[in-house]
């Protein structure tokens, strides 16, 4: 694990950790550390939520075997690739070719990539590209561009050997692992892999912590949030936040939700999804409640 400053150099080997919270102290400590234009305060209340459901074998007939979390007046759909997703009451959703559903707020554009997935995005403020791999992704107009205004026509998206491509937010550093994906973080940061070679970004502050499991993914966690750390017969670690309620379906994923309605912060994994989160919000003037949904959309239907 190498520990990189600002300035990108390599300094010495060193075994931190982390994950996401917005304690005032953290936030204060990685507005610091975090360039411009994200800090990792991602807070949803979840004291908004008084009612959830769980989508399992006991609620739905044709159930894809994946425990589904979602608040009680949200909606819930199936696409041909037979994955439940489950979205707000006044979103549009389309399903592309490859049979997969994808919801978002009416103002979004759609398109389909040629590997038949679809994304939304505000066609207005973003702008699309598309990998080797048929994949695409949309990235702020405002990130695409040089100090003068001028187009860098993507200088910002890039990829890995795999030919999959990120949006790398302006001022943040990339690097591959050795499964040849490619990931985004801000500098100064430290990367790490156990024995999938899959690389993570990790705050270099001591609240976080690192472990994996017997598939051999490495997660990161925060203590001051976490209850503890359990396996699904998935064989996949994950970090049980505290007063969360968990479990997993025959898929042998282990998925969780808030156990009443209190304040809680949600937990990602991939620091470049927060930047693009408040980059949207910003972009489309969503209001704190549609943010709300669309952070809560995001993290339910996540793989």
């Amino acid at each position: 694990m190498n520990i990189k400053y600002l300035w990108g150099k390599t300094l010495f080997p060193i075994l931190l950790s982390f994950h996401f919270t917005t304690t005032a102290v953290a936030q204060s400590v990685f507005e610091t550390v975090v360039p411009a234009p994200a800090h990792l305060g991602v807070n949803v209340n979840t004291e908004d939520v008084p009612f959830w459901k769980t989508l399992d074998n006991d609620h739905q007939d044709d159930w894809d075997e994946r425990v589904l979390h979602y608040p009680a007046d949200w909606r819930i759909a199936k696409g041909n690739d037979g994955r439940w997703i489950t979205f707000p009451h006044g979103w549009k959703h389309r399903e592309g070719s490859d049979g997969r559903i994808v919801a978002y707020p009416s103002s979004f554009y759609t398109q389909e990539g040629d590997d038949g997935r679809v994304i939304a995005y505000p066609y207005s403020k973003w702008r699309y590209f598309e990998g080797g791999d048929g994949r695409g992704v949309a990235i702020p107009r405002d990130w695409d561009v040089d100090e003068n205004g001028n187009s860098l026509w993507g200088k910002n998206i890039k990829a890995g050997s795999d030919n999959r491509k990120i949006v790398v937010p302006p001022g943040w550093e990339s690097d591959q692992g050795g499964d040849s994906r490619l990931i985004a973080y801000p500098a100064g940061w430290l990367t790490d892999h156990a024995f999938d070679k899959r690389l993570i970004a990790i705050p270099p502050l001591s609240p976080w912590k690192t472990t994996w499991g017997r598939d051999g993914r490495m997660i990161t966690y925060h203590e001051g949030i976490t209850s503890r750390v359990v396996e699904g017969n998935d064989d996949r670690k994950v970090a049980i936040t505290n007063n969360w309620y968990y479990r997993s379906g025959p898929d042998g994923r282990i998925k969780q939700r808030p156990k009443s309605t209190i304040k809680t912060p949600l937990t990602f994994d991939n620091p470049a999804q927060i930047a693009l989160m408040k980059k949207l919000k910003e972009d489309v003037e969503l209001s704190d409640e549609e943010y709300h949904d669309y952070l809560l959309y995001i993290y339910l239907n996540k793989d």
